[in-house]
């Protein structure tokens, strides 16, 4: 079980979730999960995910649905010890 788990929900924002996985990847504190949820989006979310295959990132992807949906989802699929959201 991962010691921390980060929610990262997003709807629409393909172009900074590239950089905000990366920054997450490379932390030196390895001992955590990432749990991505797109809301609905339109844009390429999907494609920019799928480009990481980190097996500590799990991906869901839904209709839109909005808050708190996302913050819920992700707090039901969390295994850490330490929850935070970005």
């Amino acid at each position: 079980m991962p010691k921390v788990t980060i929610g990262l929900p997003t709807f629409n924002r393909a172009q900074t979730l590239k950089r905000s996985i990366e920054l997450i990847l490379n932390q030196t504190f390895h001992d955590f999960e990432l749990i991505i949820y797109d809301d609905g989006s339109s844009d390429n979310t999907i494609e920019t995910v799928q480009k990481f295959t980190d097996a500590r990132i799990s991906f869901y992807s839904f209709q839109n649905q909005g808050p708190p949906t996302p913050l819920n989802f992700i707090l039901g699929k969390a295994h850490g010890d330490y929850i935070i959201f970005l």
